[in-house]
């Protein structure tokens, strides 16, 4: 378990990730009366209105700054609790 912490972390961080940015769920399941951030994103992407640009823009950064503090938080919990099973 001690030499396999590094790649547990870092891989559970991946899967958060992508987790955190896929769109096609809902849209598979067919609900968007809740849309998520992502869903929302993608809407946008492929809308043709270029007015809708620096709201596209504001939500992405808010996504990955979302994303970016949800990993690291997630990384340096999984890290501390793993650390303990090496005593």
């Amino acid at each position: 378990m001690p030499m396999s912490r590094d790649v547990i972390v870092w891989s559970s961080c991946v899967l958060l990730a992508y987790n955190l940015g896929s769109f096609e769920v809902p849209y598979i399941l067919g609900s968007l009366n809740g849309v998520t951030l992502s869903s929302g994103l993608y809407s946008l992407y492929i809308n043709p209105d270029i007015t809708k640009i620096p709201e596209t823009m504001a939500m992405t950064i808010i996504l990955f700054l979302v994303g970016g503090i949800l990993v690291a938080g997630y990384s340096r919990v999984l890290y501390y609790c793993l650390r303990g099973y090496r005593k």
